[in-house]
């Protein structure tokens, strides 16, 4: 399984992990991808094969606060983080299960 912080791009790093993806396909591993939200990438990811969940997820380890704005907003922010993460967290072993 790999979960990745990102779909929306067909360069660099994703070009890396889709040429990872499709060797291991090629020698008989059975892969799964996990990604944030639709994007490109997912697209290449069914040509080849591979089965692919969407599961919201926040990818920052904490909000961060660049103007009094933000701090204000800061709370929240944190609070969505810790609530998508753990949703994320419940479906992520779910799937894990049912693979």
């Amino acid at each position: 399984m790999f979960l990745l912080h990102s779909s929306g791009s067909s360069e660099g790093s994703s070009i890396a992990v889709l040429s990872l993806i499709r060797q291991l396909r090629n020698k008989g591993y059975q892969v799964h991808v996990v990604c944030p939200k639709q994007g490109p990438l997912i697209e290449s990811f069914y040509e080849i094969g591979v089965g692919v969940s969407i599961i919201r997820y926040a990818s920052a380890i904490y909000p961060k606060v660049f103007t009094f704005k933000s701090f204000l907003s800061w709370p929240k922010r944190m609070l969505d983080l810790l609530w998508y993460n753990h949703i994320a967290e419940i479906k992520l072993q779910k799937l894990v299960e049912k693979i």
